[in-house]
């Protein structure tokens, strides 16, 4: 039985003390619900939870492997996560993830000095437990040339809006696509850095605010 409302995902572009905002999920094609439907767990995966129930050793999972498109920036840079790309806009670049959310604020990709930051998914997201209830939160610079996050403020016309109801947010083991529910600009102290919910009630309610 699929689950409702899994995961989500917040794009955040900082400017100055307000934000622009998105929420995006996947949506199950069959029921209309909204879902974080990925992937199904590998056979051997099956396999070596029947056993443990059985009694009998678990067959080790075997590592996932880092998609060939993505095996170059990784091996530049171990924080790399994933990649996320807008149609139509220049967002196209690799997220990252550190121990902490300062770090990328002014390092590039190749840990150097640099005003316009990397895109980095916040470090209390856990990318391996999507099948939580999680939210997943994506911080870029707006800067003033155009790059970083900054064209994401072309979600504030309705007509931009409608022409893009989707965008990728991959990860090095899996492609994703998802769907764009909303977008708005909010003061920072929004509670958007809530990443985890106990229930699925107080997971709709956030995600319902």
């Amino acid at each position: 039985m699929k689950k409702s409302v899994v995961s989500a995902l917040f794009i955040i572009v900082l400017v100055t003390v307000t934000a622009l905002m998105m929420s995006l999920g996947t949506r199950n094609e069959t029921s209309g619900d909204l879902a974080a439907v990925i992937s199904a767990p590998p056979a051997a995966a099956k396999s070596s939870d029947a056993a443990e129930s059985a009694g009998t050793p678990a067959t080790p999972t075997p590592a996932p492997t880092v998609q060939p498109k993505y095996q170059k920036l990784y091996a530049q840079n171990s924080d790399m996560l994933g990649r996320i790309t807008i149609d139509d806009t220049r967002i196209d670049y690799p997220v990252v993830q550190f121990t902490d959310n300062d770090y990328y604020i002014d390092k590039d990709f190749n840990g150097n000095d640099s005003v316009n930051g990397t895109i980095y998914l916040d470090c209390h997201c856990d990318l391996d437990d999507m099948e939580s209830r999680h939210n997943l939160v994506i911080y870029g610079h707006h800067m003033n040339d155009g790059s970083m996050f900054a064209d994401l403020m072309k979600f504030k016309d309705e007509d931009f809006f409608d022409e893009h109801p989707y965008i990728t947010f991959n990860t090095l083991y899996h492609d994703y696509q998802w769907e764009v529910f909303a977008a708005y600009v909010t003061p920072l102290s929004f509670n958007y850095i809530n990443t985890t919910f106990l229930t699925d009630e107080s997971w709709m309610d956030f995600i319902i605010t």
